[in-house]
């Protein structure tokens, strides 16, 4: 796949512990992706099932960080990023191994990343089971309050959508972040064992240099187990 260098280079990082089968079906779509300049890392945190050994045997070209032990969500993920860094990625994908995507997700993601006041990106998210009904699209807080004011959760696709827009949050399932926010900011707080801090709302002070944005999409999709017998899925939207 030929790129040009107005297409930097991404690291998609996904962390898994188990969940073989999910994994590979992740990869296979991420593979899919028609972007023309990523590369894929897994971070396995201490999978006690065969992820790492059918990783090896399915999936060559993806680069398997084993760390032996189960460090959370923060912890794998910055080891991911660290990697990745040294590889000199200049955006960072950090996404859940229990998704499906459309092939246009990262171009579109890059693309909205682009200004340089935009330190990171991510995708509205759909129930799978209803591709028209959202489960997330970024979020607003009260200025005073810090209370969420707007998530669409539940809500059809807006008409009206067909530009990305600025959010107080994003969701930490599937975000494209910038290398100079993670330069500005430093790598997650390792203590969030099961979450992501620190990039996914704009509350680190060297983090209000950058925007953080909502972008609308063509279909992209994921589903998620966090919510037990309820498929997401990410849906790009035009």
């Amino acid at each position: 796949m030929e790129h040009t260098v107005e297409d930097p280079l991404v690291y998609i990082i996904v962390p898994v512990y188990n969940q073989w089968q999910d994994t590979a079906e992740a990869l296979a779509s991420l593979l899919g992706l028609s972007y023309p300049n990523f590369k894929i890392v897994v971070v396995d945190n201490g999978s006690q099932d065969q992820t790492l050994t059918e990783l090896a045997c399915h999936f060559p070209t993806v680069t398997a960080l084993a760390l032996g032990e189960n460090r959370g969500f923060a912890g794998a993920v910055n080891a991911g990023i660290t990697f990745a860094l040294a590889q000199h990625a200049e955006r960072v994908l950090i996404i859940n191994n229990d998704i499906w995507v459309d092939p246009a997700l990262l171009t579109r993601l890059v693309a909205a990343s682009q200004p340089a006041n935009v330190g990171v990106v991510g995708p509205a998210i759909y129930y799978a089971e209803e591709p028209e009904r959202l489960w997330f699209a970024g979020a607003r807080r009260h200025p005073l309050l810090l209370e969420t004011r707007e998530s669409y959760r539940g809500r059809p696709t807006p008409a009206d959508w067909d530009e990305p827009f600025a959010v107080d949050y994003l969701a930490g399932t599937a975000i494209l972040v910038r290398r100079e926010l993670i330069e500005a900011i430093g790598l997650l707080d390792e203590r969030f064992f099961f979450t992501m801090k620190t990039w996914t709302s704009a509350c680190a002070p060297n983090a209000l240099a950058f925007n953080y944005i909502q972008c609308r999409l063509p279909v992209c999709g994921i589903k998620s187990h966090a919510q037990p017998g309820c498929n997401l899925r990410f849906n790009s939207i035009n």
